[in-house]
């Protein structure tokens, strides 16, 4: 679809984190990572249902929108070209090492490190200090930031006619259901 499009010079629309699964489980997971990579690859041009779909469009958890959006992130990071700027290159710690140095523990390791991409979820601490901090799953994390935003949460001004005609049409179809 995406090479006729190109093809044709037509945008593409196509699917995000898609997943078969019923709830949000590794299945879930799994295949809206594979979804989402696999979009991002052949170059949609707008892409439907990202966030939070299961049970193949069926159902929606606000839960798995917000790890969708994390998986975007690592995604997107993950694309992205590494600059390499000579001057800032550590040539000297570089030769210093040699073939069997260990880079990972390198003072300038720690210094430029930061840089790089940062999870907002998930787990990257040992198992003694996930434990002392309540051995809280990626889910229980999720449902944390959920409620955080939600409680945040400031309702855009609106012109009261438009408002109330909003009201009055979710009434009708409410009555209607």
């Amino acid at each position: 679809m995406a090479q006729l499009s190109k093809y044709y010079k037509l945008p593409c629309r196509t699917g995000g984190s898609l997943s078969d699964s019923h709830v949000m489980d590794g299945q879930a997971m799994a295949e809206s990572s594979l979804s989402l990579s696999n979009t991002l690859e052949i170059g949609a041009d707008y892409i439907l249902h990202s966030f939070g779909m299961l049970s193949s469009y069926l159902a929606t958890s606000l839960e798995k929108w917000v790890m969708d959006e994390e998986i975007c992130r690592y995604i997107m990071a993950s694309r992205q070209k590494i600059q390499v700027n000579p001057k800032t290159l550590e040539l000297d710690t570089i030769l210093s090492m040699g073939s069997k140095g260990d880079y990972l523990t390198h003072p300038t390791t720690f210094q430029n490190f930061r840089s790089l991409f940062q999870h907002g979820l998930g787990n990257r601490d040992s198992h003694a200090i996930w434990t002392k901090k309540g051995s809280r799953d990626i889910i229980e994390q999720a449902g944390e930031l959920l409620e955080k935003r939600l409680d945040a949460y400031q309702k855009p001004v609106m012109d009261q006619g438009m408002e109330q005609e909003l009201s009055e049409w979710i009434e009708r179809r409410k009555q209607q259901i």
